[in-house]
């Protein structure tokens, strides 16, 4: 089985986070192939670039998933994806890379677990919406 490095990023703006709808057709975040040379940080915060024209800083690393698909022309892959939380530098409407994706948009932080259909990341949210959640208390404390 061939393996694959992913990284990706849930970009998020106060009460909003940035989600991309796939190829696949389905609600997800950013997220692309670690290119050689590039840190997995990098390869996040490039990947939301390329498919969203939304600039990012780093603020955790949330984690990695981990699961195996198959295409004709590859055969099977394990694939794992490293997830971080981001925030944007630049605070313009997301631009989808059309060629990738069929859309990109900023989506309430309450509507994020409905929309997103892949259950392998059900705990990656989890983790993204405690950091933010953890981040938006120490703010208010300040």
């Amino acid at each position: 089985m061939k393996t694959e490095i992913s990284a990706g990023g849930i970009v998020y703006s106060g009460s909003r986070i940035l989600m991309i709808y796939d190829a696949y057709g389905h609600w997800t975040f950013p997220k692309g192939q670690v290119e050689e040379g590039e840190s997995l940080e990098e390869a996040a915060i490039r990947e939301v670039w390329e498919e969203t024209a939304i600039r990012c800083e780093t603020v955790s690393y949330l984690g990695e998933v981990h699961y195996d698909y198959f295409m004709p022309s590859r055969g099977a892959v394990a694939k794992t994806v490293h997830y971080f939380l981001l925030r944007p530098i630049s605070f313009e409407d997301p631009r989808p890379l059309l060629t990738e994706i069929k859309a990109a948009q900023w989506v309430d932080i309450s509507r994020v677990k409905e929309l997103s259909s892949y259950e392998n990341n059900r705990e990656i949210i989890e983790k993204g919406l405690k950091a933010i959640a953890g981040l938006s208390n120490q703010a208010s404390k300040q």
